[in-house]
Parts: structure tokens; C-alpha cells; sequence
């Protein structure tokens, strides 16, 4: 059976212009499973907000057609409106962490087929809150060490290196040694100290990474990761295991100097302490069927 409606919010920014190169094949593939389909090239994030919105409130599927960072965007549009949209997602970003969450790989043939198989997940995201504003993250947040890297990244290195512009950057923060103070409080937590970097995931993977790879983005729950000060800013403990705090959350407030950027899914959204809380079941989105 055909369903009714859907919209293919495409950027033509993320993976350098990637998915400029398959909007037409990816509109045509999924023309047969939809009565009716739309597609809105956006050159920002910012531009597809209320198209997405009005498509959401139609009951489209609201299919991102992107990276990372227009997942973030389509996921903020929708929850700062309290939309529970069915999403599918067509990675045209150069790394596509939050996909490998739904079994969505960087191939788009394999991402359209899942979208027309029709097999349905709910997925939790965190709202994260300033004292300033509120913004929300699908997959991860961080600060620190490493978490510049994806906004930092881009120009003409990222688009003839890939996701290798984000290693060379890696390897620069790597070697230069930094650290914050932090408190970590929540239900029978309090936890304070010095980090290179602070990491909430609500996913498996950062930059390619396999960080959890039991982590469940349905589950109700996300997990933080503090390392200790070590060599390569503590990078080391994140691959053995070791000299890394773990805890598992559903609530919680964390402390920093107020000029602490975040990165949220990829993106420099909000600064300083900030109060977490998980949203569980905030969408659907077509994933593989395990």
C-alpha cells in the first residue's frame, strides 16, 4: 500500500554538495511508495525549519536527505513544537554517525530500500538546557577536546580528504593538551573534577568511532563518558577502557565555566552548565530490521 505523503528535505551544503547528486534518483526510487512526494532543496539549515514544520503538521514523512548537522536541525524544528514526525534519513554527510544507529549505512541505495521497506523505530533524544536557550541532540554531545571538530572542519580540505580532514584535525587536538573542571550531578550522582573532554551519547558512534556499541537510541536512557587526563587528552582511554567514567542517565545537570562551547550532533548550539533530560520515543524513523 502507497503511503500518503512525503517530503525530501535536501541540503546542498552537507557532505560539500553530496546530496545535490542523488536528490532526482532518490525522489524518483521513492515515488512508487507515496501518493504524493515533495522535495525543498535547502542551502541552510535554518531555511527548511518551517517547511519542515508545515510538512510535519501535513503528516509527511519528512525524509532527510543530509549529514549530521541537518538531522540536528530537522530534529530541533520539530521537537521545539512538541511534532512527533515519522523521519527517514539518506546520508549525503561524510561521516553519518546517527544512521549506523538505525542500521542505515553511507550508501544510499541501502538507505532508500529501508525507507521503502517501511519498518518503523521509535528514538529518544535529550533535551539540553542552558540558562540562555534549549536545544536538542539526536545522538551525542561534547565539549572539550575533539568536539570542535565538526564545525571546524570543511572548506576545500574537507571536501578532497572526507572524513580524513576530521582525523587530521584529531591528531592536532591530540597534541595539545587541555582540560576542564566539571560537576556531574543526577539521582544518586555527584561527580566533580578535571576532563580533556566531557561526551553524552544517546547512539554508538562519534566520528566514525564504535564508542558503544551496546548503546540503544530507543532505550530510554544515554550514557556519559569522562575521561581522565592522559596522553592524547585521554583519547586512549576511550579505546581500552580504562581511566574512563561511565554512568548511564536519564536526568542530570552538569556544571562548567559558562564559556564552554557544547557540540551537539555536530553542531555549536549552546554554552556553559547545562541541564540534560531525556525525551523518550520523540520520533519514528525507518531503520533496518534486525
Amino acid at each position: 500500500m502507497r503511503r500518503r505523503r512525503a517530503f525530501i528535505l535536501a541540503s546542498t551544503s552537507a557532505g560539500h554538495g553530496r546530496g545535490l547528486h542523488f536528490v532526482s534518483s532518490v525522489a524518483e526510487r521513492l515515488r512508487s511508495s507515496y501518493r504524493e512526494l515533495a522535495v525543498f532543496l535547502s542551502p541552510s539549515k535554518e531555511e527548511g525549519r518551517e517547511r519542515v514544520i508545515v510538512e510535519a503538521e501535513r503528516e509527511s514523512d519528512i525524509i532527510v536527505l543530509g549529514g549530521d548537522g541537518t538531522f540536528n536541525a530537522v530534529v530541533n524544528s520539530l521537537a521545539e513544537v512538541g511534532i512527533k514526525a515519522t523521519l527517514g534519513y539518506v546520508n549525503a554527510g561524510t561521516l553519518g554517525d546517527i544512521g549506523r544507529n538505525f542500521g542505515i549505512s553511507r550508501r544510499v541505495g541501502n538507505a532508500v530500500e529501508i525507507i521503502k521497506r517501511g519498518h518503523l523505530v521509535d528514538f529518544d533524544v535529550v533535551k539540553a538546557s542552558s540558562k540562555e536557550k534549549s536545544a536538542y541532540f539526536a545522538y551525542m554531545l561534547a565539549c572539550g577536546a575533539y568536539s570542535e571538530i565538526p564545525y571546524v572542519a570543511g572548506g576545500y580540505r574537507k571536501a578532497l580528504l572526507g572524513r580524513f580532514d576530521y582525523y587530521r584535525l584529531a591528531l592536532g587536538d591530540a597534541l595539545k593538551k587541555q582540560e576542564l573542571r566539571y560537576r556531574l550531578i543526577a539521582r544518586d550522582l555527584d561527580k566533580e573534577g578535571e576532563s580533556p573532554f566531557l561526551l553524552f551519547l544517546n547512539g554508538r558512534r562519534v566520528a566514525g568511532f564504535p564508542v558503544n556499541q551496546r548503546g540503544d537510541i530507543g532505550d530510554g536512557f544515554f550514557e556519559g563518558y569522562i575521561a581522565s587526563k592522559g596522553a592524547f587528552n585521554g583519547l586512549l582511554h576511550y579505546l581500552y577502557r580504562k581511566n574512563l567514567y561511565q554512568c548511564r542517565i536519564v536526568s542530570c545537570r552538569i556544571e562548567v565555566d559558562e564559556n564552554i562551547i557544547w557540540c551537539l550532533d555536530g553542531e555549536p548550539l549552546l554554552r556553559g552548565s547545562l541541564d540534560l533530560e531525556i525525551v523518550p520515543k520523540a520520533f519514528k524513523i525507518y531503520a533496518a530490521d534486525k
